[in-house]
This record gives structure tokens, sequence and C-alpha cells, in this order.
């Protein structure tokens, strides 16, 4: 206990460990990209790099260019894609509570309702059973269902597709955290949106990439991005959600150096379960990476639903461990006012489940004192 006190010390006062810190190519990577940039003088609109860009994150995903569309940021991409579906204004769009507040802030944007549903207690996902039972108890039309990918997990996108053959609902996957664990997923017709913001694995800054086998369907959410205009200066009503030339820049960059960056990523997973090992047989935890994958969180569920308290503890420590999705978001004041379901397994998921320092290039010590200290934590019983 001495010793383990004697380590918990570099974390205060004069030291924290972090939650998160990004890390996106260096200026020497990013530079020639630059450099072509000011050769062409073409800074947006779908400019070369964007359209090379493009072409490598299709090739990313096994896929042909014609199936990938970029935008300027993830939520604008949501936006976008419910927009090109051209559904009812006003109509509900079935949303997890358990996800981040970009996702039913999409369906604001597209001019629908959200109406907040739970997900599966295993897989932490709305699935396409729960969907259609909840779709059955509403009275009143439900013109989409936006599915999250949580946490870089991925999700069936046969059975969304099956889905919608079946019921006529469109879905849009929100894959924010998996532009890597979706690299060997069978796409179908249901678009998937990938974040490319600083936080996720392969970060410019602000943007995003939209995966479909529906070219058509892709066609109208370029329009969407660009004010409506495709091919000729007609509008048929969109916004700007372009990808600048400067961000497709420091993709292009991240792609370059992805082999080497993703195996940092796979490397520090490793070393993060490790520590974790002896907490998940003595306390139960259970840590929620992707199989097969890295994603940039470590998030982990706690076997007693006493979440404040132990990040409330681990602050104190100077360990700066979070809940991403806090308490689900039909909780948060912008959204409390919008139709829901029961949610007993968000309740329970937001009472339990803590996102721990993580990052790529985190220091293996900090990864060793955030188990000892979140170790003394549960063994106290907080």
């Amino acid at each position: 206990m001495i010793a383990l006190r004697k380590e918990m010390t570099v974390t205060q006062p004069n030291q924290t460990i972090e939650v998160m810190r990004p890390l996106l190519p260096e200026a020497e990577h990013i530079l020639p990209y630059l450099e072509r940039i000011d050769t062409a003088r073409w800074y947006s609109n779908f400019g070369p790099l964007e359209r090379e860009l493009r072409t490598r994150l299709a090739q990313h995903f096994n896929l042909n260019v014609e199936y990938a569309v970029t935008a300027a940021n993830a939520t604008a991409g949501l936006i976008s894609v419910l927009r090109a579906m051209n559904l009812p204004r006003d109509a509900y769009c079935l949303v997890p509570s358990w996800t981040f507040v970009a996702t039913p802030a999409s369906a604001i944007g597209a001019e629908m309702i959200p109406y907040f549903v739970d997900v599966d207690e295993q897989s932490w996902a709305l699935t396409p059973e729960i969907a259609k039972r909840e779709i059955a108890k509403i009275n009143g039309v439900v013109g989409a269902v936006l599915v999250v990918a949580p946490f870089g997990k991925t999700v069936d996108i046969a059975a969304w597709d099956a889905f919608t053959a079946e019921t006529s609902v469109p879905v849009v996957v929100d894959a924010a955290s998996c532009i890597d664990s979706f690299r060997n997923v069978t796409f179908g017709r249901t678009p998937v949106v990938f974040s490319m913001h600083a936080t996720k694995i392969i970060g410019v800054g602000e943007g995003a990439v939209i995966i479909s086998k529906d070219t058509g369907l892709l066609r109208h959410v370029q329009e969407q991005t660009n004010f409506g205009y495709y091919t000729r200066r007609i509008s048929t009503v969109g916004v700007n959600a372009k990808m600048s030339e400067y961000s497709a820049a420091v993709g292009l960059a991240a792609l370059d150096i992805w082999p080497q960056r993703r195996q940092m990523w796979v490397d520090t997973t490793a070393r993060c379960e490790q520590a974790l090992a002896p907490l998940v047989k003595k306390h139960g935890i259970a840590p929620w990476f992707p199989e097969d994958a890295v994603s940039t969180t470590c998030n982990v569920r706690l076997a007693h639903e006493n979440v404040d308290a132990v990040i409330s503890q681990m602050q104190v420590r100077g360990i700066k461990a979070r809940q991403w999705w806090d308490k689900g978001c039909h909780v948060q004041p912008a959204y409390g006012r919008f139709p829901r379901t029961e949610l007993p397994v968000t309740e329970r998921l937001g009472r339990s489940v803590i996102g721990l320092p993580f990052y790529a290039d985190i220091p293996p010590e900090h990864l060793t004192i955030t188990a000892q200290v979140l170790d003394e934590i549960l063994s106290r019983g907080a």
C-alpha cells in the first residue's frame, strides 16, 4: 500500500493524467500537401486533394470511390444524409439515448423529431429487433432510424439493410469512432458516417466520410453538402458542408503514416488491457474495445453502478476519467423535452460506464497508475 501511495503522488499536485490527447500528423507530413494547395490555388469545393482523399478512404474500406463522399464534419454528414433521403418533415427519427449528443442534434438539423429508444445490454447498440418493437408502439410517422456503432464496435449492416427492406424505414449508421473497425465490413445500401474529428482514430481536425453502395443516395448527399448544387448551378436546397482542401491535406498525411500510427494504437491497447486484467478478475469490470480493431477510447463497465463516486475520487488523484456519453442524451437539457421509451439499459450504462485515460502515446506508467488507483477505489467500495 505504501508503494501504491508513492506512485499515486506523481499525479499530484503538479501532474495530471489526461483522459485523451489527440495526435494528428505532424507538420512535416502535411507540408507536401500544403505546397500542392499553394500550387493549385484550389482551397475548397471538391478540389484535387479532397478527390484523392475520397479515393484513398474508399480503398481503406476495400471499395471503389463512387461509394464514398466526404463532409466538413460527421454531424453535417449525418444531417446531409437524412436530408438527402427526402423524409417527411417533423417525422420521428429513432435515436438511441446511449450516444453522444451530436446524434440527436443531427435529427433536429434534418428537421426531424428525435425519439429516444433503448439499446441492447450486451452490444450497447440499437438492434433491428428493438427498433421494430418500438416503431409498433409509436403513434406517428417514423421517418428514419439513426443507429450508433458504440465506441468503435461494428454493427450488422446486412441486418439493417434487411430491416429497411421489411419496414420501408431508412437507416443511417453513426459510426463516428469506427473508421478502423469497419475496414473489413461488408457494406450495403445503408449509409455509414465516419467522423474524422481530431479525437478520432484517423483525424483531420474536422471532417467525415460517408460510405454506401447506394450511389444515387450519395449523389444527393453530395448535393446537400454543396447548397443543393451538383453538376449545374441549380440549387435543390442544401447547406455548406464540404470538406476543405486543408482538411483533406491532413487526411492524406494521416493515411500516409497510418500503418505506423495504427501499430502505436495496437501496442497501447495491449498495454491497457494488460494493466486492467487484474481488475477484470478482482472487480468484474468489463473493458470495451472493438474486436480486431483500434479506437481512441478505453471504456470500462463497473460491476457496481457507482460511476459518479469513482470519477470524483479519481479526479482528486489527478486522473481525468470521464463519461463520454454521460447518462444518455435524454437527461441533457437540450433533449429532455423529446419523446422517449423506457430506457432501463441506458440508465444502467449511465451509472456504470467510465472512460479511462487512453491515447496513442500515453506513457505506460500512466496506464499502470490508473489501474492501481481504480483498484484501490473499488476495493474500498466507492
